[in-house]
């Protein structure tokens, strides 16, 4: 039985029956660069096209039997793509913002991918309150992506104000204050 959706990562136990010689049929990949197989398992290791191969040999009474092909389309696997989620304070410069990847197969990471994808802030000023960070751009041929956008919280920067201080003498006239603003 083929699998439903033959998918990049995923494997699947190949079987055949028949012959008259009654000996083993035995499976081989003509794809190696899109499945493999070990024993009776097939592993997918890359999108594209898997032909997989059955012989079985002949004995003292009957011929070998022809070889028979199956031929199946690998899909590539799903990985999201996940903004981060980040807090600014105001006024400050946004720092780079790297997604994380969920459902990477066959033992990849982000370094793996043909190209990686990258985030940035929906809008290029930084108001108070919560903007979007926006994801795209992953590309690799064993994989389709999904991105989620993330979160960027921007607080209100800190303000000090600090009055001058000043002194008078009784009944003289208070002198002028003034205010200065840091943050």
């Amino acid at each position: 039985t083929d699998p439903a959706t033959p998918t990049y990562g995923s494997s699947y136990d190949v079987s055949a029956t028949g012959g008259a010689s009654n000996n083993p049929v035995t499976f081989t990949s003509a794809t190696p660069a899109t499945c493999t197989i070990a024993a009776a398992t097939v592993s997918f290791v890359g999108a594209g096209t898997c032909t997989i191969h059955a012989d079985q040999a002949g004995d003292n009474t009957y011929a070998a039997a022809p070889t028979a092909t199956k031929t199946l389309t690998v899909h590539p696997s799903a990985v999201t793509v996940t903004g981060p989620t980040k807090r600014y304070v105001y006024g400050a410069v946004p720092y780079t913002c790297t997604p994380s990847y969920d459902g990477l197969v066959n033992g990849d990471t982000a370094a793996s991918l043909s190209v990686r994808g990258s985030c940035t802030l929906a809008t290029s000023t930084l108001d108070t309150g919560q903007q979007a960070i926006t994801c795209s751009g992953a590309s690799d041929p064993n994989y389709t992506f999904i991105y989620v956008a993330g979160v960027a919280t921007v607080v209100a920067a800190p303000l000090t104000i600090t009055a001058s201080d000043g002194s008078f003498g009784y009944g003289a006239t208070p002198p002028a204050i003034t205010f200065a603003y840091s943050g």
